[in-house]
């Protein structure tokens, strides 16, 4: 049976519209992209009163006045260190200390000026460890598919994060030397939330791409079920004129 030039036609047509959909399909990536997470820092941690606190000895002691108006409290307990190792002998001149001298250090850094150092130490060491984790964090996303999110405007803010937190390592260093220094570090929340709302952003149109994904895992099959249909009619009068055949 010879089929008409509009039927060849109309057969090229539904070819066409098959290879056309098989190409957008099949000839491109079709893995679902993980949506990017908001970075989170603790304000709280730079509040801490540790830092806009005055760490000095016990002031009933009559070395305080002295250490206080020359401000030389972090001097002094450097050298109170080296004078409990040497017995009551001072290792720069090798003389006698007076009486009472090293009862008197010890006095002066009690108790509560020893546990307000450590709290100092240990809040600094968690603020540059915990800061230095959010920088690697900014710095991963860079690292990912840069289709969704815009790189340049990030790696800016990065940068705007990394020179307050360069200034602030400065400003802890100088705190540690002057324990009656106070301290107020530069805040980089504005920047932070910039960076959120990139992530924001670009979680849209992952959205939008992942559903993308999705819907064409249905067309796939949709295409599947329309090659069979087109194989099928194309060669249907074939079948029925072997059909025919095999009856006889």
């Amino acid at each position: 049976m010879y089929r008409s030039f509009k039927e060849y036609g109309e057969e090229v047509k539904v070819y066409r519209r098959t290879e056309k959909k098989k190409k957008s399909l099949y000839d491109r990536p079709m893995e679902k992209v993980e949506l990017y997470q908001s970075l989170l820092f603790d304000e709280a941690l730079e509040n801490r009163q540790v830092f806009n606190r005055k760490i000095i000895g016990k002031d009933d002691v009559d070395l305080a006045q002295l250490i206080t108006r020359l401000n030389i409290s972090d001097w002094v307990q450097q050298g109170y260190e080296i004078v409990r190792k040497n017995e009551d002998v001072c290792p720069f001149c090798q003389q006698t200390l007076p009486e009472q001298f090293e009862e008197k250090l010890s006095s002066y850094f009690d108790q509560t000026y020893i546990e307000l150092i450590d709290e100092l130490n240990n809040t600094t060491n968690d603020y540059e460890e915990k800061v230095g984790f959010l920088i690697s964090q900014i710095d991963s996303l860079s690292k990912r598919d840069t289709t969704f999110i815009n790189i340049e405007k990030v790696e800016n803010l990065r940068k705007l994060i990394k020179a307050k937190f360069d200034e602030n390592l400065c400003l802890l260093r100088k705190r540690r030397r002057n324990l009656v220094e106070l301290l107020n570090l530069l805040r980089f929340q504005k920047q932070l939330g910039e960076v959120n709302l990139e992530i924001l952003n670009a979680n849209e149109k992952v959205r939008e791409y992942n559903t993308l994904i999705d819907n064409a895992r249905i067309e796939k099959e949709n295409l599947n079920s329309d090659i069979w249909r087109f194989i099928a009619e194309k060669n249907k009068n074939d079948f029925s004129l072997f059909n025919r055949k095999s009856q006889k």
